[in-house]
């Protein structure tokens, strides 16, 4: 019913290695490919994280007595907004 090989034709062929080869190659892709999707997602979510806690910390120094101290001269939070509505972020990130 079953044959038995010889012993000269006990391996595998070349045809079925490179086959197998070829195949692991194509599983190898697909995974480096999801890592690096996954990677870039993780920094962007970090990035996300990061400019959420500035605008908390900015919240947090102008909501402390409603003043705001922009390097030695103290204003309140309605003149500092009116007058230059970018400068309370750009002032902490410095």
């Amino acid at each position: 019913m079953f044959r038995l090989r010889d012993s000269k034709s006990a391996g595998f062929t070349l045809i079925e290695l490179m086959v197998v080869i070829a195949i692991i190659a194509i599983l190898s892709l697909v995974v480096i490919a999801n890592l690096s999707s996954a990677r870039t997602k993780a920094n962007d979510s970090q990035v996300t994280q990061n400019v959420d806690q500035v605008s908390k910390a900015a919240v947090l120094a102008v909501n402390n007595d409603d003043v705001y101290d922009s390097g030695g001269e103290s204003t309140t939070l309605h003149s500092t907004m009116s007058s230059r509505p970018y400068s309370i972020i750009s002032d902490i990130l410095e």
